[in-house]
Protein backbone atom coordinates (compact mmCIF):
# COMPACT_ATOMS: atom_id res chain seq x y z
CA UNK A 1 0.00 0.00 0.00
CA UNK A 2 1.04 3.61 -0.66
CA UNK A 3 2.51 5.77 1.41
CA UNK A 4 -0.67 8.09 2.65
CA UNK A 5 -0.10 11.89 3.38
CA UNK A 6 -2.13 14.42 4.69
CA UNK A 7 -2.30 18.59 3.78
CA UNK A 8 -3.52 20.84 6.45
CA UNK A 9 -4.49 24.52 5.74
CA UNK A 10 -3.15 26.53 8.58
CA UNK A 11 -3.23 30.06 6.63
CA UNK A 12 -5.54 32.33 8.17
CA UNK A 13 -6.61 34.38 4.51
CA UNK A 14 -7.06 31.01 2.98
CA UNK A 15 -9.09 30.09 5.94
CA UNK A 16 -10.81 33.56 5.93
CA UNK A 17 -11.74 33.04 2.29
CA UNK A 18 -13.25 30.22 3.08
CA UNK A 19 -15.57 31.10 5.33
CA UNK A 20 -16.59 33.78 3.18
CA UNK A 21 -17.16 31.84 0.15
CA UNK A 22 -19.67 29.92 2.74
CA UNK A 23 -21.07 33.14 3.85
CA UNK A 24 -21.86 33.85 0.05
CA UNK A 25 -23.43 30.60 -0.72
CA UNK A 26 -25.97 31.25 2.15
CA UNK A 27 -27.38 35.01 1.04
CA UNK A 28 -27.60 35.22 -2.84
CA UNK A 29 -29.34 38.44 -2.70
CA UNK A 30 -26.83 40.89 -4.29
CA UNK A 31 -26.25 38.19 -7.53
CA UNK A 32 -30.00 37.87 -7.61
CA UNK A 33 -30.30 41.80 -7.80
CA UNK A 34 -27.54 41.49 -10.90
CA UNK A 35 -29.57 38.60 -12.47
CA UNK A 36 -32.95 40.67 -12.59
CA UNK A 37 -31.10 43.81 -13.94
CA UNK A 38 -29.85 41.42 -16.89
CA UNK A 39 -33.53 39.94 -17.19
CA UNK A 40 -34.72 43.73 -17.05
CA UNK A 41 -32.41 44.90 -19.89
CA UNK A 42 -33.02 41.55 -21.99
CA UNK A 43 -36.96 42.56 -21.97
CA UNK A 44 -35.95 46.38 -23.01
CA UNK A 45 -33.41 45.58 -25.73
CA UNK A 46 -36.23 43.02 -27.12
CA UNK A 47 -38.52 46.12 -27.57
CA UNK A 48 -36.06 49.11 -28.61
CA UNK A 49 -34.40 46.42 -31.00
CA UNK A 50 -38.23 45.16 -32.09
CA UNK A 51 -36.67 41.34 -32.03
CA UNK A 52 -36.68 37.95 -30.61
CA UNK A 53 -34.29 38.27 -27.90
CA UNK A 54 -33.46 34.39 -27.82
CA UNK A 55 -33.03 34.00 -31.13
CA UNK A 56 -32.34 37.79 -33.23
CA UNK A 57 -35.21 37.77 -35.75
CA UNK A 58 -36.87 40.48 -35.77
CA UNK A 59 -41.00 40.59 -34.58
CA UNK A 60 -43.39 39.98 -37.37
CA UNK A 61 -44.61 43.52 -39.66
CA UNK A 62 -47.78 45.01 -38.30
CA UNK A 63 -50.53 44.34 -40.23
CA UNK A 64 -52.00 47.00 -43.12
CA UNK A 65 -54.96 47.87 -40.97
CA UNK A 66 -52.72 48.86 -37.91
CA UNK A 67 -50.17 50.88 -40.23
CA UNK A 68 -53.04 52.89 -41.52
CA UNK A 69 -54.65 53.32 -38.07
CA UNK A 70 -51.01 54.10 -36.34
CA UNK A 71 -49.50 56.15 -39.02
CA UNK A 72 -45.78 55.87 -40.41
CA UNK A 73 -43.24 54.85 -37.82
CA UNK A 74 -45.40 52.96 -35.69
CA UNK A 75 -43.56 50.95 -33.37
CA UNK A 76 -44.67 47.38 -32.68
CA UNK A 77 -46.02 46.61 -29.03
CA UNK A 78 -45.90 50.25 -28.15
CA UNK A 79 -49.59 51.75 -29.23
CA UNK A 80 -50.06 53.29 -26.02
CA UNK A 81 -46.67 52.72 -24.20
CA UNK A 82 -48.62 50.66 -21.89
CA UNK A 83 -46.44 47.52 -22.22
CA UNK A 84 -42.98 48.38 -21.93
CA UNK A 85 -43.78 50.74 -19.11
CA UNK A 86 -44.97 47.44 -17.09
CA UNK A 87 -41.74 46.05 -17.70
CA UNK A 88 -40.18 45.30 -14.03
CA UNK A 89 -38.37 42.45 -12.65
CA UNK A 90 -38.09 40.78 -8.58
CA UNK A 91 -35.38 39.25 -6.87
CA UNK A 92 -34.75 37.49 -3.33
CA UNK A 93 -31.98 35.43 -2.01
CA UNK A 94 -32.11 32.65 -3.94
CA UNK A 95 -33.93 33.65 -7.50
CA UNK A 96 -34.45 36.36 -9.74
CA UNK A 97 -37.54 37.08 -12.62
CA UNK A 98 -38.13 40.14 -15.11
CA UNK A 99 -41.53 40.53 -16.70
CA UNK A 100 -44.17 42.63 -17.81
CA UNK A 101 -47.17 43.47 -15.65
CA UNK A 102 -50.02 43.96 -18.32
CA UNK A 103 -51.99 40.73 -18.58
CA UNK A 104 -52.26 41.14 -22.51
CA UNK A 105 -48.35 40.85 -22.56
CA UNK A 106 -48.80 37.20 -22.90
CA UNK A 107 -50.45 37.48 -26.13
CA UNK A 108 -48.10 39.48 -27.99
CA UNK A 109 -45.12 37.17 -26.17
CA UNK A 110 -47.48 33.67 -27.68
CA UNK A 111 -49.58 35.11 -30.01
CA UNK A 112 -53.15 34.40 -30.83
CA UNK A 113 -55.52 33.35 -33.56
CA UNK A 114 -59.15 35.02 -34.37
CA UNK A 115 -61.26 34.62 -32.16
CA UNK A 116 -59.30 32.65 -29.79
CA UNK A 117 -60.50 34.65 -26.34
CA UNK A 118 -63.84 34.34 -27.70
CA UNK A 119 -66.33 36.94 -28.72
CA UNK A 120 -67.81 40.26 -27.56
CA UNK A 121 -71.33 41.09 -26.55
CA UNK A 122 -72.03 41.95 -30.24
CA UNK A 123 -70.67 38.97 -31.67
CA UNK A 124 -67.50 40.32 -32.72
CA UNK A 125 -64.17 37.61 -32.45
CA UNK A 126 -61.86 38.50 -29.82
CA UNK A 127 -59.14 39.45 -30.79
CA UNK A 128 -60.60 40.73 -33.90
CA UNK A 129 -57.87 39.18 -36.11
CA UNK A 130 -54.67 36.90 -35.63
CA UNK A 131 -51.89 38.76 -33.65
CA UNK A 132 -48.21 36.94 -34.48
CA UNK A 133 -46.19 35.87 -31.92
CA UNK A 134 -43.64 39.02 -31.02
CA UNK A 135 -41.13 37.58 -28.41
CA UNK A 136 -39.92 40.05 -25.86
CA UNK A 137 -39.33 37.56 -22.85
CA UNK A 138 -35.97 35.14 -23.01
CA UNK A 139 -32.34 35.43 -22.73
CA UNK A 140 -29.70 35.62 -26.29
CA UNK A 141 -26.59 34.38 -25.89
CA UNK A 142 -24.79 37.75 -24.81
CA UNK A 143 -27.34 37.46 -22.16
CA UNK A 144 -26.47 34.30 -21.06
CA UNK A 145 -22.96 34.89 -20.98
CA UNK A 146 -23.29 38.12 -18.67
CA UNK A 147 -25.37 36.04 -16.04
CA UNK A 148 -22.57 33.45 -16.23
CA UNK A 149 -20.28 36.54 -15.80
CA UNK A 150 -22.14 38.20 -12.74
CA UNK A 151 -22.05 34.44 -11.13
CA UNK A 152 -18.14 34.39 -11.79
CA UNK A 153 -17.68 37.72 -10.12
CA UNK A 154 -19.37 37.06 -7.24
CA UNK A 155 -18.02 33.99 -6.20
CA UNK A 156 -14.49 35.39 -6.79
CA UNK A 157 -15.48 38.54 -4.96
CA UNK A 158 -16.01 35.80 -1.82
CA UNK A 159 -12.01 34.91 -2.18
CA UNK A 160 -10.84 39.00 -1.71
Amino acid sequence: MADQFRIEVDDESVLAALRRTEESARNLTPLMQDIEGILVDAIERAFKKEQDPETGAPWAELSPVTKARRGPGAKKLQDSSSLVQSIGGNHDATSAEAGVAEKYGITHQLGAKKGQYGKTSRGTPIPWGDIPARSFLGLGETDRKEILSAVSRYISGSFR
